[in-house]
């Protein structure tokens, strides 16, 4: 009978038993989430790649934009815990930190000449120049 005290009790189980399928999913869900953060965090840690970007813009005469960027990129960084400076505050320091991915040096151990040739700023005002040169001939 469907309003017998047992078919009742069989429906509460089958309520209880979803609930707790449900419970169950959700710690799963929860536990997997965890692991995802933890090795996003591992992940970021063992990062030490770094950029650095110049980005020049002019507007010409027609007001359109032109936009020059350059980009150096570090391979990585040299000793353990360096980003936890503030670099706006120890920026002559930051030259023994960063290194640059093609010659393996910092830029500290790097010549005047060598620094200018992988420079993001250099890159950029190259461009810009190119640019210039190229609407003025």
């Amino acid at each position: 009978m469907p309003g017998s005290p047992r078919a009742v009790s069989q429906h509460q189980q089958q309520q209880q038993q979803q609930q707790q399928q449900q419970q169950q999913q959700q710690r799963e869900q929860q536990q997997q989430q965890r692991q995802q953060q933890q090795q996003q965090q591992q992940r970021a840690a063992a990062d030490k790649t770094a950029y650095a970007l110049t980005s020049l813009c002019i507007v010409d005469d027609k007001g359109e934009m032109h936009l020059f960027e350059g980009r150096w990129v570090s391979g990585r960084t040299k000793g353990e815990d360096y980003f936890w400076m503030d670099l706006g505050f120890v920026l002559e320091s930051r030259d023994c930190v960063f290194e640059e991915s093609s010659s393996k040096k910092t830029f500290g151990e790097m010549t005047a000449e060598e620094k200018a040739a992988v420079s993001h700023r250099g890159r950029a005002m190259k461009q810009l120049k190119e640019f210039l040169l190229k609407v003025t001939a």
